[in-house]
């Protein structure tokens, strides 16, 4: 179920490490490129953001499951005799976190595709409903990117704080870099 990484997101990260299902993560990130890519379809009524949007997205997931699979690893060296994960566990455990990336971009097609045709009475009250709505998507996704750090990486307290600082911003900067780089290509 797509809201289980809300409401049980421990359990759900643990289930898709002991399980782990590429295509089911796949799936759901390709998902959520195509429904980022309609939201921005309906804003631009142009094929190449809604593109961009699309392999975006995928590129997104496939480096911070990167990141998170080598921060994985050099923790399992300093715990020793753990077994550490395979890039394709850590790729299934991102996949499940990404269902949040999957209902916002549900939701922001859904409002790109109104957009035209409302109200400004309509807007305001759609406008307000998705803010508040992506106000705790956010929130959901720190709380369940911390507990995915928890469960693949095995740290706590500060040192969880500290490696969850460091994926994201490292995550911020080699998007940046790769996004420049298309950009320039484009």
């Amino acid at each position: 179920m797509v809201f289980s990484i809300i409401f049980h997101p421990t359990k759900t990260f643990e289930t898709a490490l002991e399980v782990a299902n590429v295509s089911k993560a796949l799936i759901i990130v390709l998902l959520s490129g195509l429904f980022f890519g309609l939201a921005a379809f309906f804003l631009t009524a142009q094929l190449v953001p809604a593109i961009y949007l699309f392999i975006f997205a995928i590129v997104q997931w496939l480096v911070y499951s990167a990141i998170v699979w080598f921060f994985e690893f050099v923790h399992v060296r300093k715990r020793k005799k753990m077994v550490g994960t395979s890039f394709t566990q850590c790729a299934c455990v991102v996949g499940e976190l990404w269902k949040i990336n999957l209902i916002s971009s549900i939701l922001a097609a859904f409002v790109a595709f109104i957009f035209p045709f409302s109200s400004d009475a309509l807007l305001l009250v759609v406008g307000s409903i998705f803010m508040i709505i992506i106000v705790i998507l956010v929130i959901a996704w720190i709380v369940a990117s911390f507990k995915m750090l928890k469960v693949l990486v095995g740290v706590h307290k500060w040192k969880l704080v500290i490696n969850w600082a460091i994926i994201n911003l490292l995550n911020l900067m080699i998007i940046g870099f790769i996004s420049s780089l298309v950009n320039l290509l484009i």
